[in-house]
């Protein structure tokens, strides 16, 4: 199991952002989980994090699930971020929110297919970072 992290923006700017900061940090706390064998086993993860910009935004407000890939066994996530957020010093629990997010509506998605997924360890792999 892992767990990958990125973020889309449509511009520049935002490449030293409180949020890009934040959302760097949790990745590599995450790589660095993965790199020890720290991360549950089961079913992949991704979260593309989709920033606003000043003349461009999302589609769509919130989170929403993408496909699963039997084959890459990856689940895939994207969340747009309220341009407030770029800067704001709540990025990091914004971002750790998020992630809370993802394990919750993956093991939703996850009972429903009968796949293994361990929401407990995901929990406490989180809490860790």
């Amino acid at each position: 199991m892992s767990i990958f992290i990125s973020a889309t923006s449509p511009t520049s700017d935002y490449k030293e952002s409180i949020l890009e900061k934040a959302i760097t940090g949790v990745a590599m706390k995450l790589a660095q989980h993965r790199s020890k064998s720290k991360l549950p086993a089961g079913p992949s993860l991704d979260v593309n994090f989709l920033l606003t910009g000043k003349y461009e935004e999302p589609s769509f407000s919130g989170m929403r699930m993408g496909n699963y890939s039997i084959d890459q066994e990856t689940l895939y996530f994207e969340r747009s971020v309220p341009g407030e957020m770029i800067h704001s010093n709540n990025a990091e629990k914004f971002v750790e929110a998020v992630l809370q997010d993802v394990i919750t509506n993956a093991a939703d998605f996850f009972s429903e297919m009968n796949v293994n997924f361990d929401l407990v360890s995901w929990k406490r792999t989180l809490k860790e970072l």
